[in-house]
C-alpha cells in the first residue's frame, strides 16, 4: 500500500465530519431539485457492461439519464432533450470522473471512502451527496512486502446482504452503501422518489461472451473484481421493494433474473 493511502485511511474519521456536514447541505438545497427530475419520469440507468453498446439512444426522448461511472463517455449519444445526471458510490470512480465532468453537471453521488469528499468539494457541479453509516473494521497492510500489520479501521459500513432491507437502507441524507456495484445505490435512492419507470441499460452482472464491459476505453485493460452473488442477492431484493411500490422495471441488458 502507498504511503499516501495509509494516510488518507488514518484521517477517514476527519474525512467524516466533512462529509456529514456537506451531506446535510446538499440533500437541504438539491433534495427536491432532484426529485423533480426523477418523479412520475422514465428513468434510464447506464451501468457499463458489454450490453451497452447495443443500445440504441436516439428514440429516447424526454427522459432521465443517469450514467453510471464510465458511462459518462457515452454523454454525447442522448438526444438533448432528456435529463443527465452522473452518478457512483466508488471513490476511486469520484477521484477519477469529477474533475473532467462538464461544467454544473448534476450529480447523486456516495463514496466508499469519506475522502472522496474533497474532489466533490472542489467541484463546481450540483451535487446531491448521501453520507455513508460508519463502522470500524480491521485492515491488513503490506509495507515493501515484508512489512505486514494488521490495524482497526474507520470508515463506511458495507451492506450485509443477508439482514438487507432496502426500506431501510436509506433514511433522508444517510445510506448503508451498498457493495459491488453503483447501480445498487442508484435504485435504492430513486425507487424512494418515485419514478413512472426504470429501465436498466448495461447492468449485465457478469460476462457476456467472455467481455465483463462494455468498449468503453476507461474500462480497456481493466481488472474484474464483482461479487456476483452479492449483487444478486441484493438487486432481488430491490426487486421486491419496486415491486411493492408499483414502480415498472425493464432491463436491457443480457442478465435476466
Amino acid at each position: 500500500m502507498k504511503l499516501s493511502n495509509l494516510g488518507h485511511n488514518l484521517l477517514e474519521p476527519i474525512y467524516f465530519i466533512f462529509s456529514k456536514f456537506y451531506s446535510r447541505f446538499t440533500y437541504k438545497t438539491q433534495y427536491e431539485i432532484v426529485k423533480k427530475n426523477i418523479s412520475n419520469k422514465n428513468i434510464f440507468i447506464i451501468a457499463t457492461g458489454p450490453s451497452l453498446d447495443e443500445f440504441n439512444f436516439k428514440k429516447i426522448k424526454n427522459s432521465t439519464f443517469i450514467l453510471i461511472n464510465a458511462s459518462i463517455e457515452i454523454l454525447k449519444k442522448i438526444p438533448k432533450n432528456n435529463i443527465i445526471f452522473w452518478s457512483t458510490s466508488d471513490v476511486s470512480k469520484i477521484h477519477d470522473f469529477v474533475p473532467k465532468l462538464p461544467d454544473n453537471f448534476r450529480c447523486l453521488v456516495t463514496s466508499s471512502k469519506y475522502r472522496g469528499i474533497i474532489d466533490l468539494i472542489r467541484s463546481n457541479h450540483e451535487i446531491i451527496y448521501f453520507h455513508s453509516q460508519s463502522c470500524i473494521f480491521l485492515k491488513k497492510f503490506n509495507f515493501l512486502s515484508f512489512f505486514k500489520i494488521t490495524i482497526p479501521m474507520f470508515g463506511p459500513k458495507i451492506l450485509n446482504s443477508s439482514i438487507i432491507d432496502p426500506e431501510k437502507i436509506l433514511k433522508k441524507n444517510i445510506v448503508t452503501l451498498p457493495g459491488g456495484t453503483s447501480v445498487l445505490f442508484v435504485l435504492i435512492v430513486i425507487m424512494k422518489m418515485s419514478p413512472k419507470s426504470i429501465n436498466l441499460v448495461g447492468f449485465d452482472i457478469g460476462s457476456v461472451k467472455k467481455k465483463h464491459y462494455s468498449s468503453l476505453k476507461y474500462h480497456s485493460n481493466k481488472k474484474i473484481s464483482f461479487d456476483v452473488k452479492y449483487i444478486k442477492t441484493v438487486f432481488k431484493k430491490i426487486l421486491v421493494s419496486l415491486k411493492k411500490r408499483k414502480i415498472k422495471l425493464k432491463k436491457y441488458s443480457k442478465y435476466i433474473i
